[in-house]
């Protein structure tokens, strides 16, 4: 009888995490029928002696820049019902949800299950983002990955269960920056062969787009993201789409860096024009221009934007599935936590500048001072006591 579940892994040389990567997937054997299929992309010994107590099915596989290839090597020696894919460089936290889905009935009428990747930014374990990874999915016999990097399983369809579990992964934090130097240079490399090969394939365009901007190739980034928004602007089922949204956050972003805020509000106010753009798309749009008046004091155009910024996170906040639906690459961060602060605490301040005092203290009274990356909760506080006075 075949598992219900199988796990695949690619282990390098993440010797540290590969342990707790490994513990946290015993729960799957303990109480469920699976298997664990690792995949020796160049591990050394230690680590391999370590994976022994986990498994006896390795996969020898001789690295050839190509994460698919090393995928599917995987893939192809599983044999369960359902596929899960992970790395040695993160590990669960709980893996309790996703083992009550593969008991539950519920099982059987869905086909992908996306669970929660939080990707940290240092390692102090206090800076990270929260990322939506479809990594499970019901195994087929044309299940498979593509692209050499940010490999992409497919074909994939049907209903999608959101599990609330999630692994910590720390593999864009680096010991120091001759590591960070080295894996940049990989990542963009196979990106530029990819973009090459697939020039129609926005997802992986994107990517090529988001490693410009890590590696402060702010010019090529914009005059790749505008290339893809012309495109991209002539079809209406790509702007009501997730890349749509994420195209948008990442041309913003290029431009705000770049100084260039004159276009960046005209595209701002394009956006709102839209009746196909996905609410998240015109969000960062919003929220980068909001950004920009403050840094050129835009006047009444300052509440304007950042009214806008509110208005939409609240749609969003208001609907779940809504933003369920829309999210990629973190984009929520756009209305949760700092960045739900820095719209409030901005419109709250302009707001007041506007006289529009009972509306400024409306919104004081929503933050929570949690989040104060602009040094601005003092000057709500102080507003907020003047209006109290009065």
């Amino acid at each position: 009888m075949n598992p219900v579940l199988s796990i695949s892994m690619l282990v390098s040389r993440n010797r540290d995490t590969l342990e707790k990567c490994l513990q946290s997937l015993q729960p799957f054997f303990d109480e469920l029928q699976a298997e664990l299929v690792v995949v020796d992309t160049g591990a050394p010994k230690e680590a391999i002696e370590l994976v022994k107590k986990y498994t006896d099915h390795i996969v020898s596989f001789a690295w050839c820049n190509d994460f698919s290839a090393a995928r599917n090597a995987g893939l192809k020696a599983c044999t369960g019902e359902w596929f899960l894919y992970v790395d040695d460089d993160e590990w669960f936290e709980d893996v309790g949800d996703l083992i009550r889905f593969l008991k539950s009935p519920d099982a059987k009428r869905y086909q992908r299950v996306c669970y929660v990747q939080r990707n940290y930014s240092d390692f102090s374990g206090e800076n990270y983002d929260d990322v939506n990874v479809e990594r499970m999915e019901k195994r087929t016999g044309h299940l498979h990955f593509e692209h050499k990097i940010h490999e992409e399983l497919t074909p994939v369809e049907g209903d999608i269960y959101y599990s609330g579990a999630y692994v910590h992964h720390y593999g864009y934090v680096y010991q120091n920056e001759e590591d960070r130097r080295r894996h940049n240079e990989r990542n963009l490399t196979l990106l530029r062969e990819e973009c090459r090969v697939y020039p129609s394939d926005l997802r992986i365009q994107l990517h090529l787009l988001q490693e410009l901007l890590i590696q402060g190739m702010y010019e090529e980034a914009k005059e790749k993201a505008q290339q893809q928004l012309a495109f991209a602007l002539e079809q209406a089922d790509v702007r009501a789409g997730n890349f749509f949204s994420w195209l948008c956050e990442m041309y913003v972003k290029c431009l705000f860096l770049l100084g260039q805020y004159d276009v960046l509000f005209d595209f701002a106010d394009a956006l709102q024009t839209l009746p196909d753009c996905a609410c998240l798309g015109k969000l960062t749009g919003c929220y980068y221009a909001m950004l920009a008046c403050v840094n050129q004091d835009q006047g009444s155009k300052n509440y304007l934007y950042a009214d806008q910024a509110y208005s939409l996170q609240n749609v969003l906040i208001s609907q779940p599935d809504l933003l369920e639906q829309q999210e990629i690459q973190g984009l929520r961060r756009y209305t949760e936590k700092e960045c739900r602060e820095v719209v409030l605490q901005l419109l709250s301040i302009f707001a007041y500048q506007l006289g529009k005092r009972e509306e400024s203290l409306r919104l004081i009274n929503e933050l929570t001072f949690q989040y104060d990356p602009y040094a601005l909760a003092h000057i709500c506080q102080d507003i907020k006591a003047v209006l109290q006075e009065n």
